[in-house]
């Protein structure tokens, strides 16, 4: 998992697809089934304060301490692909541009937590460890331990960035059980893909048909847990 699959907004599968057509094919899919995911009547935060419940899911509420700490966890993972530091102008226009967005994806990671928990479902550290990969090769790239290259470089903490990760994994692992396995993809839709997309090849066309369906049905599957969990923006 790199720094841009751990980044990802929304729940949409990540995953790779080969060739640059197909991959731009998926982001298409991808940014409409999170977008039909996350409701944009969410309240503005400006101006709360920090223990302030933004969100309540059942049994969970989220704060806007919360929120910020997701915020900036966000913004420490735009930052670790950059070759030069964010200025803190470009941190506060990009902290307003994430914050419905990024309320949305807490309010959808905190309902498939619940469905986790029901199910006993837990993520591995060594699935963790991973994904925290591309962090730990890039401070080692700079000469920095792992928790000073958070700290100092990212603004964060490790465990912050750690939480984060485990969350959206188990998030991940959810949407894979209930989801992806329920996908299938025919041959008359390869080949009406192939028809439209001639450049394209057999095992292409049949990746992009299951990340577009995998994609739409996890913001069906999303929309039908909160439909089924009492989940107020007060």
């Amino acid at each position: 998992m790199g720094i841009k699959e751990i980044f990802g907004a929304g729940m949409a599968v990540c995953l790779c697809v080969a060739g640059a057509h197909a991959a731009g094919e998926w982001r298409s899919a991808a940014k409409a089934a999170a977008g039909a995911a996350v409701k944009e009547t969410l309240p503005e935060q400006a101006g709360k304060a920090p223990d302030s419940v933004i969100a309540a899911i059942g049994g969970t509420t989220i704060t806007q301490a919360d929120l910020d700490s997701r915020l900036n966890t966000l913004i420490a993972l735009q930052q670790a692909g950059l070759k030069s530091d964010l200025s803190d102008r470009a941190k506060t226009a990009l902290k307003n541009q994430l914050q419905k967005s990024a309320l949305g994806d807490m309010i959808d990671m905190a309902l498939l937590d619940q469905v986790a928990a029901k199910k006993g479902i837990q993520t591995s550290t060594a699935t963790v460890d991973s994904g925290l990969e591309p962090l730990k090769a890039a401070a080692k790239a700079q000469g920095l331990d792992f928790d000073a290259f958070c700290t100092n470089r990212l603004g964060v903490s490790s465990a912050a960035l750690t939480d984060y990760l485990t969350k959206k994994t188990i998030a991940q692992d959810i949407l894979d059980q209930e989801v992806r396995d329920r996908v299938t993809v025919g041959d008359s839709e390869i080949d009406a893909w192939l028809k439209a997309n001639p450049d394209s090849t057999r095992a292409g066309a049949e990746r992009v048909l299951r990340l577009q369906k995998t994609a739409a049905a996890s913001a069906e599957y999303l929309a039908a847990l909160r439909a089924a969990t009492p989940v107020s923006t007060p």
